[in-house]
């Protein structure tokens, strides 16, 4: 399609913003994530305070459930991300509304099936998951959190439309905002005496925060044809459901993978309680995957932008440099974490739980934190694949490790029903994911080299943390938890940085001179 002037026009200005490096894009992208989590680590404790234990587990449940009812958007968010960032770089703004209208048109009945699903399995749901003294509270959660879900559907994707348009800086904006409302509603909703049903809406209202604001930025950003309102385009959905399918596949691995465990927890390891103890390890292991995962996340927008303008020769080397710089702090980071697990839970969560449980918490946290750090520095292979529309198998792999951390998980937690069982099974999954499908498809579509990205990505950051290690082997322990949490960062820290801005510079001589 052949561009008119006022086209070119509307493009230029759309495209401010776009050819920001690609590092930029990617620190702006993690900051607002980062925020948004600290706002949920921050609210972690004070939620457990005011609501027990148990309430806890039932929320953890809860946002499980919801988290399988996300699935039915079929993974449009991330159709619609690529439909933008394509169209927009072929300056085709009929399409690039096309694909905004056939998502919203979608959501909107998705949002109409989640509650009819909802109807038919959430009262045998929760009561297979809660005591009966316990079920109609939790039913009233679930049913919360399933009806503010289902009804902002078509507003999520406009976070999509900003990502496509690589304006990441609003994004990360966006996601401060959120994260600051959130930590203050909760706060004050506590304090006025709110309870179970209140702290499930108000979380399941956060995520939304940021696509609302989204929805106004792109009111502002795309010409009005893009968002008018327009007969639907069957044909063009089709290709936006037939790209969308691999990214479905690879969310309900990724929702199976992690929701599941804190289900299996409540059936075989003690009911709400254990689900809110799996639910504290996960919400640590998302929080180093959401420092770390939009470092990654901007290179299917980018690496799409190359793709349609013919650029491949531009993808291999910016692969390269992302996996590197994400090992680069990813595995001194969760070096760290492994080593210090049990005073980080116990300077988070300590004063509402017991010892007993600190030292489960940790023990399940090393083996997920572990599989976890391979993930995370493959993700870039991901997220290139996802750019070219080519990351079926990736899909097809990520389900299959869904499915098969949950069946060994159910196995594990009967022999051993203790969610440490689950942490290990998750570990090795999620392992055997990375080095038998995420690492080898990654490296032959895109002609990476295996020596240098072993280097790069293993060696070199295991290297830089070593000194940090033995400081932490040898520090002197000191009685307060969050006084010997912060010597302990801080010696670790000192003893890394050098190597740290070291690889830095390496890194950035190799992007000057690719």
């Amino acid at each position: 399609m052949t561009a008119g002037p006022d086209q070119n026009k509307d493009n230029d200005s759309i495209q401010s913003g776009r050819d920001t490096r690609i590092s930029v894009n990617a620190t702006l992208n993690a900051s607002g994530s980062i925020a948004y989590s600290i706002a949920v680590v921050v609210i972690t404790p004070i939620a457990i305070h005011f609501l027990g234990e148990t309430r806890w587990g039932i929320w953890q449940l809860v946002s499980a459930a919801a988290a399988y009812g996300l699935l039915l958007n079929l993974g449009l968010n991330s159709a619609v991300s690529f439909q933008v960032s394509r169209n927009l770089a072929l300056a085709d703004h009929s399409h690039l509304g096309s694909s905004i209208h056939n998502a919203r048109i979608y959501l909107l009945a998705a949002g109409l099936i989640m509650l009819v699903v909802f109807a038919i399995v959430g009262k045998p749901l929760i009561q297979s998951l809660v005591d009966e003294s316990l079920s109609s509270r939790a039913f009233l959660a679930l049913a919360t959190s399933i009806a503010i879900t289902a009804a902002t559907l078509p507003v999520r994707l406009y976070a999509s439309v900003i990502s496509g348009l690589q304006r990441y800086d609003l994004l990360a904006a966006f996601r401060i905002v959120a994260g600051l409302a959130l930590l203050v509603t909760t706060v004050a909703g506590f304090l006025a005496g709110m309870g179970l049903v209140g702290f499930v809406a108000i979380m399941s209202l956060g995520p939304v925060i940021p696509a609302a604001l989204s929805w106004i930025a792109c009111r502002r950003l795309l010409p009005n044809e893009c968002l008018r309102w327009r007969p639907i385009d069957f044909p063009y959905f089709r290709k936006m459901a037939s790209y969308s399918i691999n990214t479905l596949l690879y969310t309900a691995g990724t929702v199976i993978l992690f929701q599941s465990m804190k289900m299996i927890a409540s059936w075989r390891c003690g009911g709400p309680v254990a689900a809110g103890h799996m639910g504290l390890v996960i919400n640590l292991v998302h929080v180093v995957s959401v420092a770390f995962l939009p470092l990654a996340a901007v290179l299917h927008t980018r690496v799409s932008d190359f793709h349609s303008r013919g650029l491949e020769s531009k993808i291999p080397p910016l692969i390269h440099r992302s996996m590197s710089g994400i090992a680069l702090i990813a595995i001194p980071t969760v070096t760290f974490l492994i080593w210090e697990a049990d005073s980080v839970f116990q300077a988070w969560v300590g004063a509402s739980i017991t010892e007993n449980t600190i030292q489960s918490l940790a023990s399940t946290a090393r083996w997920m934190l572990a599989g976890q750090v391979l993930y995370i520095v493959f993700l870039p292979g991901f997220y290139a694949l996802v750019g070219v529309g080519e990351h079926f198998r990736f899909g097809v792999g990520m389900i299959c490790a869904g499915l098969a951390n949950a069946a060994l998980g159910w196995v594990a937690s009967g022999l051993a029903p203790q969610i440490s069982s689950l942490g290990a099974v998750f570990g090795f999954s999620l392992g055997v994911l990375v080095l038998v499908v995420t690492a080898p498809i990654s490296i032959r579509r895109f002609s990476l080299n295996v020596i240098d990205l072993a280097r790069d990505t293993v060696v070199i950051p295991l290297v830089i943390s070593a000194p940090g290690m033995l400081a932490l082997a040898f520090r002197p322990q000191i009685e307060n938890t969050f006084a010997d949490l912060l010597v302990a960062a801080l010696a670790f820290s000192l003893l890394t940085i050098p190597g740290l801005m070291w690889g830095r510079k390496r890194l950035t001589a190799i992007e000057s001179n690719p």
